[in-house]
Formats: structure tokens, C-alpha cells, sequence
């Protein structure tokens, strides 16, 4: 079904935007009833900082980074910390993040997701891939946090992407925004997203122990202690057996990895899975009952699907689509795109659902591997590294194909009479569903501020009528 509008270049805002998509695509008509009824985004924010880009080189520990990746609806949320140098640091004080700030994902697969900084993460260095808000004195800022998270703060605030396919958020697109009078809700959600904060910390201490557990029994450390090397040499045929020629994938570094993994107790994906499967590219329909999952929604302690992607049950029952239906206990990898890229979720959710064409579909055999635990280790360091090695195709597009799924090695110890360690996989699956709890209360104490903020402007000023 066509859309078609006109509009008088008279009527045209400030920037002057000519897209129609600004003008009468989804959360346009939100934006303007705000504006009517709210008050400017100045009145609430004092400035937009876009943080400066510097040379990616991360180290074991000194000061956090904010990545875009650690951005999420309404939290902070650390995995996998990255860590720079005083020199980084100190270069760029405009990007040190205060408590009480906003941070936007101003592009890439998350773009539009919007955090509140609490005070533990005030000082950490933020990502040149946000945006940096900093606000007024008076400005209710926790309710402002929930009003983005929600469906329709999403709708506004996505409303003013510029670019192509691969959008982008900027400043002085934000700036004109109006944004609802939330006072009364502050309250509320400022209980609401300290709640989400202390929750979403005790979950990001259980993983990291787990995982730590893991790594130990594998000799992990044993690794990277090694030197990486800048040079190393192949023959020919190697290169051929191999059918590829990238440089990474011969590094010596994965051949030790590889060796060290084989030594304390390895098998391929390949014989305790059948061959992965991608999904299929989804037709979204945002009242459909079935569930779509992207690279977005595939996070280490589990599937967080956006509340708008859905498709139709007959998308889902079509044949041509049945490679992409989910299961529960599927474990799904994310198998192209950047920055998300080998990560993994076990999932776990009712209700039907579909992957997308970025995620790969794997299938464990539970008697060989428990699907939670093979998401623990595909998203560890060694699961990460070997990620990394299969990975293929330019860095505008990186890929990883179901064949090189296959070849993927997965620490899977014994006990001393040869039986699989079944009793270990499930104990450290146990501790990983104690602090997935954690999160999914979090998640819960989110709904419950985003369904405040709704209602109250459904009722207040008809905007999702």
C-alpha cells in the first residue's frame, strides 16, 4: 500500500527536511503531537556532545570504555569490558561520561537505543558512536530514559535518522525534537531505573564467574601469555586444502588455540549438530504474534527481541520460510555484520519466533552438549577467537558461513572413566540461569517504567490512540 502526502515547503521545520519518511513515515505523526502538546528538547537538555574517535587499542584493565555495544534500553550493561590507556583517555575529556547522562546509539545495529548513566560509570570514556546528553539541572531525566526505551519514544526518536540503509542519529536532528512533560513520572522512574541498574549489576557479576570457571578448567591463561608474532609463513598446499588465502585465518595464534583446545577435550559443531541453517529475510508486520529475531536481539544471557519486530504466523508457517523458524533451546549465532559478529544466545523465550538472515540456527544435541552451555562457550574468549578466524569477506561485511559453523571446536571435558562431564556442563549452566534472573527482573522493572510512561500520555494527550 502506497503512502502519499504533500507538504508546503513553508511547513517545513527548520532543518528543512525534504525525505518523505521524516514527514509522514512511522513516528512522524507522533512527533508532532508532542510538539504541540511538549516542550523543546533545549528545555530538558543543556548539550549534545558526539564523543571523538581515537585508535582502537584496548588493554587488560586502566579505564572503561563505553562501546555502543554496552548501550542498551534504559541500562548500561558490561560484558566483555574494554579498557584505554591514560594517553587515550586524557585526549579526550568531552567524551568522559557523567552521572545522569543520556547516551545514544547514534548508529549501527542498535542504533536508537538510549541509556541512563548511573553513578558507577561516571568518568568512563564513551564510544564516538554515541551520542553524549547532557542535561539541565531540573530536567526528569530517568523519565525521559523510560520515554525513550518505549515503543513510542523509539518511533519519535527513530523518526529522525538521516542516511540509507544504514541510518544514523545526529545532533542536530535531536535538537529538533519536543519532548512530552514527564515531571510527574520522575519520581517513579527514577526508583525504576536504579532498581534495573543494581539488578542488571548482579547479573553482570554471575556471568563474568561462570565464565571464569570455564576458562580455568580449559587453561585459558595459558594462551595469551604466549607471544601473538607479526610474521609466520605457509606452504602453498596448506593454503589449498584450506580453500582460502585471508592471512588471519593462518595466524599461528588459532593453530595453538586449536591444539590447546584439542588437548583438554574438544569435538566439532559438526558431530553433535546438524549443519546450521541461516534464517530468512522477515516480513515485518508490527501487530503480528510472531516473534522476529536480528543480530540486535541476540545477547549473551539470552534472546531480547525489539517489541516492534514481529511477523505473521503465515510468514512463519510458509514453507520457503521453515529454514528460519525457531526452537526452544535453538542456539543462535550471529553470523554477519560487525561489532556483533560470533555472538551468541540459547533461546529460551515462548512464543513463536523467526531469525533473520544475520543468524545462524544451531542445533546441539543435548546428550553431547547442553545449548545453554554451548552459548557460554561460543561466547567466551575462545569461542570469540575462533569467530574471528572463520570470519570472511571485507570489513564492510564480515560473514561467517554454516560450513565454517561446523568446524568450530568446543571444549567439552571428561570425567576420568572417558564420560562426557555432563554434571559440569549443567552446573555452570545453573549459575548462568542465576544471573540471567537477575537480568529478566530487570527487563520486567524496564516494561513496567516504558508501560508507565505510555499510559500516562495515552491518557494525558491521545498520542497512541
Amino acid at each position: 500500500m502506497a503512502l502519499i502526502g504533500e507538504t508546503q515547503m513553508s511547513e517545513l521545520p527548520i532543518d528543512a527536511r525534504i525525505d518523505a519518511e521524516y514527514h509522514i513515515g512511522p513516528g512522524a505523526a507522533e512527533r508532532e503531537s508532542i510538539r504541540k502538546r511538549g516542550k523543546p528538547f533545549s528545555d530538558c537538555f543543556l548539550q549534545i556532545v558526539h564523543p571523538g574517535e581515537f585508535t582502537r587499542e584496548y588493554q587488560s584493565s586502566g579505564h572503561l570504555f563505553l562501546r555502543a555495544q554496552n548501550v542498551r534500553p534504559g541500562r548500561i550493561e558490561i560484558r566483555n569490558p574494554a579498557y584505554v590507556s591514560d594517553k587515550i583517555y586524557n585526549s579526550l575529556p568531552e567524551a568522559l561520561a557523567s552521572a545522569g547522562d543520556l547516551l545514544i546509539v547514534r548508529t549501527g545495529a542498535n542504533v536508537g537505543d538510549v541509556a541512563w548513566v548511573p553513578i558507577r560509570y561516571a568518568g568512563a570514556l564513551v564510544s564516538s558512536h554515541t551520542l553524549r546528553l547532557i542535561p539541565q539541572m531540573d530536567a526528569p531525566i530517568h523519565a525521559i530514559a523510560a520515554f525513550f526505551a518505549s515503543d513510542l519514544g523509539q518511533r519519535v526518536l527513530t523518526s529522525v535518522k538521516t542516511g540509507g540503509a544504514q541510518g544514523q542519529i545526529n545532533g542536530s536532528s535531536l535538537k529538533t525534537l519536543h519532548l512530552p512533560k514527564l515531571e510527574v513520572l520522575e519520581t517513579k522512574c527514577r526508583e525504576l531505573l536504579k532498581e534495573i541498574d543494581e539488578l542488571t549489576e548482579q547479573s553482570e557479576r554471575g556471568y563474568p564467574e561462570v565464565e571464569t570457571e570455564l576458562l580455568d578448567r580449559l587453561g585459558w591463561k595459558e594462551l595469551p601469555s604466549r607471544p601473538v608474532g607479526s610474521s609466520y609463513e605457509h606452504n602453498f598446499g596448506y593454503l589449498a586444502t584450506a580453500a582460502r588465502a585471508d592471512a588471519e585465518f593462518f595466524h599461528p595464534q588459532y593453530t595453538r588455540l586449536r591444539t590447546q583446545l584439542t588437548k583438554r577435550g574438544t569435538q566439532a559443531i559438526g558431530t553433535f549438530c546438524p549443519k546450521p541453517s541461516r534464517g530468512v529475510q522477515p516480513f515485518l508486520f508490527e501487530t503480528g504474534d510472531v516473534i522476529v529475531i536480528d543480530s540486535k536481539a541476540v545477547r549473551p544471557q539470552g534472546v531480547e527481541p525489539s517489541p516492534v519486530e514481529r511477523t505473521t504466523r503465515a510468514f512463519y508457517e510458509s514453507p520457503k520460510n521453515a529454514k528460519g523458524r525457531v526452537h526452544y533451546g535453538d542456539v543462535l549465532l550471529n553470523s554477519t555484520g560487525r561489532g556483533t559478529l560470533g555472538r551468541a544466545a540459547c533461546y529460551q523465550l515462548n512464543g513463536l519466533a523467526v531469525c533473520d538472515n544475520h543468524v545462524a540456527i544451531v542445533r546441539p544435541n543435548s546428550e553431547v552438549c547442553l545449548p545453554e552451555y554451548l552459548s557460554l562457550f561460543l561466547n567466551s574468549p575462545p569461542g570469540l577467537a575462533q569467530s574471528e578466524r572463520f570470519q570472511t569477506g571485507s570489513s564492510g561485511q564480515l560473514e561467517i558461513y554454516p560450513e565454517h559453523i561446523q568446524q568450530f571446536l568446543v571444549f567439552l571435558p571428561r570425567q576420568k572413566n572417558g564420560a562426557l562431564d555432563m554434571a559440569w556442563q549443567k552446573r555452570l549452566v545453573d549459575k548462568v540461569k542465576s544471573a540471567t534472573i537477575a537480568k529478566l527482573a530487570a527487563r520486567a522493572k524496564l516494561e513496567e517504567a516504558k508501560q508507565l510512561v505510555e499510559r500516562s500520555l495515552s491518557a494525558l494527550n491521545g498520542l497512541l490512540v
